[in-house]
């Protein structure tokens, strides 16, 4: 393991059990992309070696569905936070409506 991820390792582990505001719930941000999937995944390994007693702090998972990606997206951000939601995490989906509900084709074509 390098040094540089036992360094972030320890800040996680440090600021999960021994920040000034416990109380306050941890917020990650979602989306299914490469980005989101590397902090979710660091986040869960670090926490899991987290003796289950110490695991006090509520951690929401948030997933703003805009109704516009494409379904094979859905699908694997739908089963990668239902893999997550464990022990570990609370899930919280929140969708955001906005006026096109589907992706269409035509919309990367279309210039105003």
């Amino acid at each position: 393991m390098s040094k540089q991820f036992l360094v972030i390792e320890s800040e996680i582990t440090s600021r999960y059990l021994y920040d000034e505001n416990l109380e306050r719930p941890w917020m990650i941000d979602f989306s299914g992309g490469k980005d989101s999937i590397l902090l979710l995944q660091l986040v869960w390994n670090i926490l899991r070696k987290i003796p289950y007693e110490l695991r006090n702090r509520k951690i929401h998972i948030v997933c703003n569905n805009t109704l516009v990606d494409n379904p094979r997206i859905l699908s694997f951000i739908d089963k990668t936070l239902q893999h997550y939601k464990e022990e570990l995490f609370k899930l919280q989906e929140i969708k955001v409506l906005m006026k096109r509900k589907r992706w269409r084709q035509n919309d990367m074509n279309t210039r105003n």
